[in-house]
């Protein structure tokens, strides 16, 4: 499981803590998903705050944040379906 960020600082100390941040966002959802559209998290280098509804779409959405984070590219964009396709369900 990725670092999660101390409950005690909220989002403001774990924004405060790093320089580089991804918000991964769900934008869209069809279907039944474990979380809702505007669900969100941060992602950093070194951890995590939030949830996007966990197990490999979270994994895969965090692996792409941090590759995000080591380029030079200010925006991503995944289009991940639940299901045996990425080991979910």
């Amino acid at each position: 499981m990725p670092p999660r960020a101390d409950l005690n600082g909220g989002l403001a100390g774990f924004l405060g803590r790093h320089a580089g941040i991804v918000r991964a966002r769900l934008e869209r959802v069809r279907g039944s998903a474990p979380r809702e559209a505007g669900a969100e998290m941060f992602v950093a280098p070194d951890g995590v705050h939030g949830t996007i509804g966990g197990g490999q779409l979270e994994w895969r959405a965090i692996d792409a944040a941090r590759a995000l984070l080591a380029s030079d590219r200010a925006t991503g964009r995944l289009d991940l379906p639940l299901g045996p396709e990425i080991g979910q369900c």
